[in-house]
């Protein structure tokens, strides 16, 4: 990739030379005897030496736009690449520093004994599988069990409400269509919910789904309001009308779509006439450009040849040269970093976080990398709180700082780590 960068560039370069050259050796011949004759005979005892000087220059001024073109291509290629090897080598340090601390503390051999150690983490297990195969008594002995040694378990009391409506996962509850809110099991599970299934669990309250609709239609009622503000076309009046129409009912949505109505035929209106007035010019235009051409054309009767079999043959290969350069070479560029970028995301949705990390810092700016490598570190970091790996855990949500509940989540571990 450096060397065909480099290529670009010393190209470009020879390429610059050679049209200015060529360019200034067709302005040399204008002043030449010969040249000057032809052109107060205007051409009648030949025109070879007009003819040359123009194709040199025409020739050199093509050379030269492709020369300067490579050498921007190139030297813009050549700046990402140095700044996407910076990123990468700040982001290896990062990681050596987030992942590999040196000091006492660092012990995953004691997290790791202490997560096998907890006794609820069998009896859950053991409740959820009873809970897949339908058998719910057991399953429900189970949660009940491991509520007798941690009463604020929230993952038994979400059992409890799927083993009282039959239900044998959490996705079943989020797609069925009962009003579970009032039920003991669904209030505890919402008291002691972590952020992993506080969402979820508040989703499934009506007046949240209520709320969030109201919601909805305010920002597509305020967004309507702004389009109607900046409005400089019928176009606009017809978007307003369109959100409008889509929150029938909401406040005065109804009246506001009568407005707009009026105001579409009224812009409407005064478009046509505005494009009537621009035809009408654009007429009076094209007459008087007739008209001076025709006299351009009465007082210059001979076309002055710039053409040939070599000319053509070099602008033939110009234009593959720019097309290759501005279009095939950076479209399979970007072919190729949006397949990285793609697997990247594959590695995140399936929770491979450390090799994500690695693929998204490798793609520098390109998309929402960089905010999908500190989304992987706290990936990381809730791994490590899940695994109950409190002192690494905190180390790593310290590096993220203001990210989603980081501060809160340190607090948390250090407050485990302490118990």
């Amino acid at each position: 990739m450096n060397n065909r960068k480099n290529g670009l560039l010393v190209w470009g370069i020879l390429g610059l030379l050679f049209g200015i050259w060529m360019s200034f050796a067709g302005f040399v011949t204008t002043t030449s005897d010969q040249y000057k004759e032809e052109v107060a005979f205007d051409g009648v005892y030949g025109s070879e030496t007009i003819d040359e000087a123009n194709m040199m220059i025409g020739v050199g001024l093509v050379i030269l736009v492709v020369g300067v073109i490579m050498i921007v291509y190139g030297k813009k290629k050549a700046d990402a690449s140095k700044n996407n090897y910076e990123a990468k080598n700040s982001t290896e340090q990062s990681k050596k520093t987030d992942y590999y601390p040196n000091n006492s503390t660092y012990k995953p051999e004691s997290n790791a004994i202490e997560e096998a150690s907890s006794p609820i983490t069998p009896l859950l297990r053991r409740a959820e599988i009873f809970l897949e195969d339908g058998n719910f008594n057991s399953a429900d002995e189970y949660f009940n069990r491991v509520l007798d040694i941690d009463p604020e378990c929230s993952k038994a009391y979400i059992g409890l409400l799927l083993v009282e409506y039959k239900l044998t996962s959490i996705n079943e509850l989020v797609d069925c269509s009962l009003n579970i809110t009032e039920s003991g099991n669904y209030k505890k599970a919402l008291r002691f919910a972590d952020s992993t299934y506080m969402k979820v669990l508040e989703d499934l309250d009506p007046l949240t789904l209520e709320r969030k609709e109201n919601n909805r239609k305010e920002s597509i009622y305020n967004k309507s309001e702004r389009v109607i503000k900046l409005a400089t076309s019928s176009r606009d009046y017809i978007e307003a009308y369109e959100l409008f129409k889509s929150i029938s009912g909401y406040k005065d949505a109804d009246q506001r779509l009568i407005k707009c109505n009026e105001q579409i035929k009224e812009s409407e209106k005064a478009e046509e006439e505005k494009r009537i007035k621009a035809e009408r010019e654009e007429a009076e235009r094209l007459e008087q450009a007739r008209i001076t051409e025709k006299q351009r054309e009465l007082r210059n009767k001979k076309i002055k040849k710039v053409s040939g079999i070599s000319f053509l043959a070099l602008v033939a290969v110009s234009t593959v040269i720019i097309v290759t350069v501005t279009v095939v070479i950076p479209w399979f560029d970007y072919l190729s970093t949006n397949s990285n970028y793609s697997s990247a995301n594959k590695l995140l949705l399936n929770k491979q976080y450390s090799e994500a990390v690695e693929a998204f810092s490798e793609l520098g700016d390109f998309k929402e990398s960089k905010a999908k490598v500190t989304e992987c570190q706290y990936g990381i970091a809730m791994d490590l709180y899940t695994n109950r790996k409190y002192s690494e855990a905190s180390q790593a949500f310290s590096m993220l700082r203001d990210f989603k509940d980081s501060k809160t989540k340190i607090s948390e571990c250090e407050y485990r780590m302490r118990i």
